[in-house]
C-alpha cells in the first residue's frame, strides 16, 4: 500500500495511485541492466544477444547484460566475474 503514502491529504487514494503508477512506468522506461563479462569459447568473434544486438568479442573477452547471460553460457562461454 506504498501509493497511498504519495497522495495529499485530501485526495490520498486517487492521487497517491496515479503518482504510485507513473513513478512506475518512469522505472520501467529505463531499467538497469546488470551486466556479466564471459569469456568466449576458441574462434567466436562476434555474439548475437536474444534481442538481436551483434556484440564484438574482445580479447576472448565479450560484456552483456545478465539476460544473456544463460544462453550464452549453455553454448559454451563461462563466467569471468560476478560482482
Amino acid at each position: 500500500m506504498q501509493w497511498r503514502k504519495l497522495g495529499a491529504s485530501g485526495l490520498a487514494s486517487a492521487t497517491g495511485i496515479i503518482e504510485y503508477t507513473r513513478m512506475l512506468c518512469e522505472r520501467n522506461k529505463h531499467p538497469v541492466q546488470k551486466m556479466v563479462e564471459l569469456r568466449a569459447p576458441a574462434g567466436v568473434t562476434y555474439v548475437y544477444t536474444m534481442t538481436g544486438q551483434q556484440v564484438a568479442v574482445h580479447d576472448g573477452m565479450v560484456e552483456v547484460s545478465e539476460e544473456n547471460r544463460g544462453p550464452l553460457m549453455a553454448a559454451g562461454f563461462t563466467l569471468i566475474n560476478e560482482e
